[in-house]
Protein backbone atom coordinates (compact mmCIF):
# COMPACT_ATOMS: atom_id res chain seq x y z
CA UNK A 1 0.00 0.00 0.00
CA UNK A 2 1.35 3.65 -1.22
CA UNK A 3 -0.32 4.67 2.45
CA UNK A 4 2.22 2.91 4.40
CA UNK A 5 5.04 4.47 2.59
CA UNK A 6 7.85 6.75 4.83
CA UNK A 7 6.87 10.35 5.21
CA UNK A 8 9.08 12.48 3.66
CA UNK A 9 11.22 15.07 4.62
CA UNK A 10 14.60 17.17 3.80
CA UNK A 11 16.95 16.16 7.06
CA UNK A 12 18.32 19.40 5.50
CA UNK A 13 15.54 21.56 6.29
CA UNK A 14 15.24 20.13 9.54
CA UNK A 15 19.05 20.53 10.76
CA UNK A 16 21.43 21.86 10.21
CA UNK A 17 25.09 19.22 9.69
CA UNK A 18 26.38 20.74 13.07
CA UNK A 19 23.16 19.95 15.00
CA UNK A 20 22.97 16.37 13.14
CA UNK A 21 26.55 15.88 14.61
CA UNK A 22 26.07 17.33 18.01
CA UNK A 23 22.19 15.64 18.60
CA UNK A 24 21.51 13.30 16.09
CA UNK A 25 17.90 11.63 15.61
CA UNK A 26 16.66 13.51 18.63
CA UNK A 27 16.88 16.88 16.66
CA UNK A 28 15.35 14.50 13.95
CA UNK A 29 12.58 13.84 15.98
CA UNK A 30 12.15 17.50 17.58
CA UNK A 31 12.26 18.78 13.95
CA UNK A 32 9.73 16.39 12.49
CA UNK A 33 6.98 17.15 15.36
CA UNK A 34 7.97 21.20 15.30
CA UNK A 35 6.91 20.65 10.98
CA UNK A 36 3.89 17.85 11.66
CA UNK A 37 2.44 20.86 13.68
CA UNK A 38 3.20 23.43 11.87
CA UNK A 39 2.20 22.04 8.70
CA UNK A 40 5.58 21.95 6.99
CA UNK A 41 6.26 18.85 5.78
CA UNK A 42 6.50 18.03 2.08
CA UNK A 43 3.03 15.97 2.57
CA UNK A 44 0.13 18.18 4.31
CA UNK A 45 -1.14 16.66 7.35
CA UNK A 46 -4.65 16.44 6.02
CA UNK A 47 -3.38 13.81 3.53
CA UNK A 48 -0.90 11.84 5.54
CA UNK A 49 -4.86 11.42 8.10
CA UNK A 50 -6.47 10.61 4.58
CA UNK A 51 -3.32 7.71 4.17
CA UNK A 52 -4.26 6.96 7.93
CA UNK A 53 -7.81 6.56 7.49
CA UNK A 54 -7.37 4.29 4.16
CA UNK A 55 -5.12 1.70 6.12
CA UNK A 56 -7.31 1.33 9.02
CA UNK A 57 -10.20 0.85 6.59
CA UNK A 58 -8.57 -1.43 4.70
CA UNK A 59 -7.23 -3.25 7.55
CA UNK A 60 -11.42 -3.27 8.80
CA UNK A 61 -12.19 -4.70 5.95
CA UNK A 62 -10.02 -7.49 6.35
CA UNK A 63 -10.34 -7.87 9.92
CA UNK A 64 -13.16 -9.86 10.10
CA UNK A 65 -11.41 -12.96 11.46
CA UNK A 66 -7.84 -11.69 11.86
CA UNK A 67 -5.65 -9.63 14.11
CA UNK A 68 -3.76 -7.55 11.43
CA UNK A 69 0.22 -6.39 11.94
CA UNK A 70 1.04 -3.51 10.42
CA UNK A 71 4.83 -2.53 9.81
CA UNK A 72 6.26 0.46 7.93
CA UNK A 73 8.79 3.27 8.30
CA UNK A 74 8.61 4.79 12.28
CA UNK A 75 6.96 8.19 11.78
CA UNK A 76 4.40 6.68 9.70
CA UNK A 77 3.71 3.84 11.81
CA UNK A 78 4.00 6.34 14.99
CA UNK A 79 1.80 8.22 13.32
CA UNK A 80 -1.01 5.49 13.23
CA UNK A 81 -0.80 4.61 16.67
CA UNK A 82 -1.00 8.36 17.64
CA UNK A 83 -4.34 8.30 15.12
CA UNK A 84 -5.65 4.92 16.92
CA UNK A 85 -4.77 5.64 20.74
CA UNK A 86 -6.49 9.20 20.28
CA UNK A 87 -9.46 8.21 18.45
CA UNK A 88 -8.47 10.69 15.39
CA UNK A 89 -8.10 13.40 18.28
CA UNK A 90 -4.47 14.13 16.77
CA UNK A 91 -6.23 15.63 13.85
CA UNK A 92 -7.62 18.61 15.53
CA UNK A 93 -4.57 18.90 18.12
CA UNK A 94 -1.72 17.80 16.55
CA UNK A 95 0.52 19.07 19.55
CA UNK A 96 -0.77 15.69 20.61
CA UNK A 97 2.29 14.40 19.02
CA UNK A 98 4.33 15.22 21.64
CA UNK A 99 3.10 12.70 24.23
CA UNK A 100 3.78 9.90 21.97
CA UNK A 101 6.73 10.76 20.30
CA UNK A 102 9.71 11.63 22.62
CA UNK A 103 13.08 13.34 21.54
CA UNK A 104 15.32 11.22 23.10
CA UNK A 105 13.38 7.50 22.18
CA UNK A 106 13.26 5.72 19.11
CA UNK A 107 10.07 5.42 17.93
CA UNK A 108 10.35 1.76 16.81
CA UNK A 109 13.33 -0.74 16.18
CA UNK A 110 14.18 -1.31 12.04
CA UNK A 111 11.07 -3.84 11.06
CA UNK A 112 8.96 -3.60 14.29
CA UNK A 113 5.16 -2.89 13.95
CA UNK A 114 2.33 -3.33 15.96
CA UNK A 115 -0.77 -5.41 16.10
CA UNK A 116 -4.56 -3.94 15.56
CA UNK A 117 -6.90 -6.38 17.63
CA UNK A 118 -10.15 -7.24 15.87
CA UNK A 119 -12.06 -5.63 18.78
CA UNK A 120 -9.71 -2.67 18.54
CA UNK A 121 -10.37 -1.48 15.12
CA UNK A 122 -14.17 -1.93 15.53
CA UNK A 123 -14.46 0.67 17.93
CA UNK A 124 -12.47 2.99 15.13
CA UNK A 125 -15.34 2.52 12.89
CA UNK A 126 -17.14 5.36 13.51
CA UNK A 127 -14.20 8.07 13.52
CA UNK A 128 -13.13 6.69 9.80
CA UNK A 129 -16.13 7.27 7.77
Amino acid sequence: MNELAEILFDIKKLCTRKEWQKEKSNIIRRRFKEFFINDQLPIKRVEIFNEIKRVLNNCLSRSEFFDITIISHSFRLKLIEIFIETKGEIVETPVLIHKYILDDKKTYEFGEGFTLKREGLEKLRNILK
